[in-house]
């Protein structure tokens, strides 16, 4: 079963490696959108390093006290971290294991993620006050990796089940849920609501579960296909629309059953929204005309390029806190990738 995750970054791969094609397919990325003029606000791009011996990193998540988490190193032994006031620290791996990397956070400082076994499996982790916990699989299966975590513990993710299908779960006080087959990524907000990615026939389909209520979230004009990326407390879900061959490729905001098309940056040729705080702040990722991607931040109407490291020709933003300030990832100078800050 494929991972929507890698699905995307191959589509966005292929469409910055020809963005003039795309151009020449007359290829609509959604309405106009309006864009802070330059000198409206500043953003400062903050290199977070990476772990000693590392070659790249990668931040996730920023929760409302400033700490990031991500994952950094090089190749195999890379190694999920927890950034705070300039310090990176490593959150090592599971007894034997060589990789983890940690997906979430939060305001509670309770991170999860995921980490290799001693033979190579993966399994969900929460790492809580120093001490990494293995969160276990669902009856049958092997696997597991946690996606999000909320700020009363509850951890979601997707695992193997019997049969080696893979299921959505929901885990909460040592207890594992099984949220059905087909889930290949889920979301969760405070309120216990879950913006759920679903594998079905052969078709990716998008969804919001409130407390056992499903509403399928539809699709854009011109697209078939909905991946929800992120979902905050007020119920709003962010993610990405395509069509026919992965184009168009476009961000959407979806809210009590409107979906929105965001736009992308003036003649650019795709958009991916990451993340949404509760001011209904949008980040993520948009090709200016030259079709490498830059971070971006949709607010109020407006799109605004957050910029690169310097030397940097590509950027991407992954996630926002309620402060306003967003995490991702930027080419360096010399063509290494950094997990950055932006501020």
């Amino acid at each position: 079963m494929p991972n929507h995750s890698v699905l995307v970054k191959f589509i966005l791969t292929a469409l910055a490696a020809s963005p003039t094609a795309c151009l020449s397919q007359g290829l609509s990325i959604g309405p106009p959108v309006a864009v802070l003029p330059p000198g409206t606000t500043s953003t400062v791009v903050l290199d977070l390093g990476t772990l000693p011996g590392g070659s790249f990193s990668d931040a996730r998540v920023i929760n409302n006290r400033g700490q990031v988490v991500g994952v950094s190193g090089a190749g195999i032994g890379s190694r999920g971290f927890l950034w705070e006031k300039g310090v990176m620290t490593d959150l090592g791996t599971l007894l034997g294991g060589l990789y983890s990397q940690a997906m979430a956070i939060n305001n509670r400082g309770q991170v999860a993620g995921f980490a290799t076994t001693a033979s190579g499996r993966l399994r969900a982790v929460l790492w809580e006050n120093g001490v990494m916990k293995d969160l276990g699989t669902l009856p049958g299966g092997s696997t597991s990796e946690a996606r999000e975590i909320n700020d009363h513990g509850q951890v979601v993710g997707y695992a193997d089940a019997a049969g080696g299908s893979s299921h959505g779960f929901l885990w909460e006080n040592g207890v594992m849920t099984d949220l059905g087959s087909s889930i290949i990524d889920v979301a969760i907000n405070n309120r216990g609501q879950l913006a759920i990615t679903s594998y079905i026939g052969g078709i990716y389909h998008g969804s919001l579960w409130d407390h056992g209520v499903i509403t399928h979230l539809g699709t854009l004009p011109g697209t078939s296909v909905i991946l929800p990326t992120a979902i905050n407390d007020r119920g709003q879900i962010v993610g990405l629309a395509y069509g026919t061959f992965g184009l168009p490729l476009t961000a959407f905001l979806w809210e009590n059953g409107v979906m929105t098309d965001l736009g992308a940056l003036p003649g650019g040729v795709y958009s991916v929204a990451s993340g949404v705080n509760s001011r209904g702040q949008v980040v993520g990722l948009s090709s200016p005309p030259s079709g490498l991607s830059h971070a971006v931040l949709w607010s109020d109407g407006t799109i605004k390029d957050l910029g690169a490291l310097p030397g940097g020709s590509f950027s991407s933003a992954m996630a926002i806190n309620d402060r306003g300030q967003a995490v991702g990832h930027s080419a360096a100078e010399g063509g290494n990738i950094h997990a950055v800050l932006y501020q």
